[in-house]
Parts: C-alpha cells; structure tokens; sequence
C-alpha cells in the first residue's frame, strides 16, 4: 500500500506542477483585457463590496516555447511593485491566454462574462480582437456549465443557511473519520491516484462508439475529472474502482476516509471564510 501511495504522489507532482516566473510589472505590461467583475461589476454593489479584478494576459516567449509554465496569477497582488494598476488586490485574478482560451472552449460561465462586459478598465487591441470573436466560442456546452453553476450556487445558499442554524463548532479530526493509526492520504496523493483513475476510466470510453450516450456524456457534457476529485467516491463504486485500479483493500478504504476527512475540512475551512466575511461586513 506505501508502494501505491507514492506512485501516486510522484503522478500528482508531475501533473500539478506549476512554476511561475513572471512578476507583477511583466504581468500588468502584457495584460490585454482587465475588468471589474463580481458585484461591482454588474452594479449589485454596496458599501461593503469588494473590488474583483480578472483579466487576461499574454505570456513571454519562453512560455511558448515550454521552458516555464504558467497559467494565472491570482497571487503576490499586495507584496509585488506595480507601475500599471496599482489598484488591483487579493481578490484578482489574470489569466495566461492560453489558458484563457481553454476554459473559453469550455463555456466556463465566470470566464465567457470576460467578453460581454461593456465597460473595460484596460482593452488592448488583441484585447477588442478577442471581444469581436467571442461569438465563436459558445457551443452547446452552454447548457451544461451554466446550469451547473446555478446548481453551485444554490448549493452555496443551502451551506450559508445551515451554518446559520447549525453553524460547526470544532475542526474535523482525522480520528472522527477512522483514521487514527495510519494518517490521511495528502490532497496530491488523493489526486494523483484520481488523475491516474480517470485515465483508466477514459482508456475505456474511448473504446465504445462515439454515437452512444454514455461516450458523449463523459467526454464532453460533463467534467468527469472533476467530478472524481470533488466528491468521494460512494460505497458502491469501491469494490469497482480497487479491481479496475489494481489497487489493495486497504488502500481504497483509506482514499475514501481521506476523502470524506478532506472534504469537511474544507467544509469547516469555507464556514470560517465565511464567518470572517460575514463579521468584516456587519463591523
């Protein structure tokens, strides 16, 4: 089971690997498209609002040519120089073009709003280029991924009103979960384990006719990917998942209550945030 457990987190630190190079003024001098977003941005503000940033930006030629990697900044905003837009904060966020234009083939709702704004703080040529062609972009994944974050945010209104009846107490403990003599899996070991689980599972979709149902439902109207990170996997499917995977019993069992460990850890961890908001606001 040690064996298994770092194979996978020597899978995990090569598909999360991310090295990031360019410092703010890089940044901020090759921004092509910056907007005010969230409730400033649709006028849905009040006093208390805060002030998020996202845009786009295109990286140096050593990014192109694959000697670094680099996909977003959303981070370093208050401890970096800044000669362009001093103004951004924490809550900013610019995304590399061509990861931009990923998520863009992807319909991601907070990504395609980029477009449609009518007020820019920054809009470079490329910029307005890139707004001219934004038609091009929707697809019939549409359906799909905004309806799914009306589905997310339902489910955000459904966490604020039960932490306000019945908010959490104390922080989960890995014992409560059975997890008492053997530690939980990392966050990187559960994941490379999943991106390795998810290649096995796609191995065999591809094998069945693209005209069938279950082909196209995996492939491309939902994110199966992430669907196997974000929940843990039920009861029913583990027995499946050990023989598909080659792995121990007792590995599965221990990814399952790392899982579930992992998953009210963030509960509590979103329930603090939350709290914290809540209480910056009312003070």
């Amino acid at each position: 089971m040690l064996d298994l457990k770092l194979n996978y987190s020597k899978i995990a630190e090569r598909t999360f690997l991310i090295s990031v190079f360019m410092n703010r003024l890089e940044i901020e001098n090759r921004t092509i498209l910056l907007a005010l977003t969230g409730s400033r941005g649709y006028g849905l503000d009040t006093p208390a609002s805060d002030y998020d940033y996202r845009g786009v930006f295109i990286a140096t030629e050593p990014y192109y040519l694959g000697f670094n990697i680099i996909e977003q900044k959303d981070r370093g905003w208050e401890t970096e120089p800044s000669a362009k837009f001093p103004f951004l904060s924490k809550d900013t966020c610019l995304y590399e073009l061509k990861k931009f234009l990923k998520l863009l083939i992807d319909n991601n709702p907070n990504i395609l709003e980029l477009l449609w704004f009518k007020d820019y703080i920054h809009l470079t040529e490329v910029g307005e280029r890139l707004r001219e062609h934004r038609q091009i972009f929707l697809s019939k994944k549409v359906k799909q991924t905004y309806s799914g974050y009306g589905y997310a945010q339902i489910k955000k209104l459904e966490s604020h009103r039960r932490w306000l009846l019945n908010p959490p107490t104390e922080k989960p403990t890995a014992a409560e979960f059975g997890l008492v003599d053997i530690p939980p899996l990392t966050v990187s070991q559960m994941n490379g384990f999943l991106e390795y689980l998810y290649g096995l599972v796609r191995a065999r979709i591809e094998f069945l006719e693209p005209s069938q149902e279950l082909y196209k439902l995996l492939t491309a109207d939902i994110d199966f990917k992430g669907v196997l990170k974000q929940y843990p996997l039920p009861e029913s499917t583990l027995e499946m998942t050990q023989n598909l995977s080659n792995s121990s019993n007792d590995f599965i069992q221990l990814l399952q209550k790392s899982q579930q460990y992992q998953r009210a850890c963030r509960e509590y961890q979103h329930y603090q945030d939350w709290k914290k908001k809540s209480q910056s606001r009312s003070g």
